[in-house]
């Protein structure tokens, strides 16, 4: 009879995580803060050409030039600072003028990074007429852990001829947590964000 019990217990506590983190990923998807023009100009640094940073979040690209109406892929990466991440949800916030979300890629316009093979991975496209891309993952075992890993990839269009790396868009991170549910500590300051 304890055989049992120690058998299911590792599948029951995978169980509750899963509740909760798709718990917080439904409030998550379900609401979230207005996006301002002003918020995105803030702090914007270049690592490269095709590489912007915003503290531990950051996103890049391939390509510098890009071509009105020309789909292109933006990488998601995250540096976990020794955590193992499995629960996290942002926003893309972008400028309509310059870019949308193809949503007939991917998953509404989502897809899983390299580094985030064991995670579920979900967006929420209605809010893409407001400069608001909503995405999030899930992960409960063998999750992400390291200084660059690419969690997701965004699939947008571009509705003019820009530079990326001229491009005014943020990540905003809403809500970090690690495999058990417990959140990840990060502050924001200036629209940078730093996980502690």
């Amino acid at each position: 009879m304890n055989k049992n019990k120690q058998r299911s217990l590792p599948s029951t506590v995978i169980f509750i995580v899963l509740g909760v983190a798709g718990i917080l990923l439904s409030v998550f998807i379900a609401g979230g803060d207005k996006f301002t023009r002003n918020s995105l100009s803030q702090n914007k640094k270049t690592i490269n050409k095709n590489q912007l940073i915003n503290g531990d979040v950051w996103f890049s690209c391939t390509k510098e030039k890009i071509k009105s109406g020309e789909d292109f892929d933006i990488d998601v990466y995250i540096n976990t600072k020794g955590n193992n991440l499995g629960v996290f949800a942002l926003n893309f916030n972008f400028d309509k003028k310059d870019l949308t979300i193809n949503i007939e890629s991917g998953e509404d316009g989502i897809s899983k990074g390299i580094d985030s093979e064991n995670f579920i991975i979900m967006s929420n496209p209605n809010d893409i007429t407001s400069e608001h891309f909503r995405f999030s993952g899930i992960c409960a075992q063998n999750c992400a852990n390291g200084n660059q890993k690419n969690i997701a990839v965004i699939h947008a269009k571009a509705k003019a001829d820009f530079n990326f790396s001229d491009i005014t868009s943020q990540l905003e991170v809403k809500e970090l947590a690690n495999e058990l549910g417990k959140a990840i500590a990060f502050k924001k300051d200036n629209g940078v964000t730093t996980i502690k």
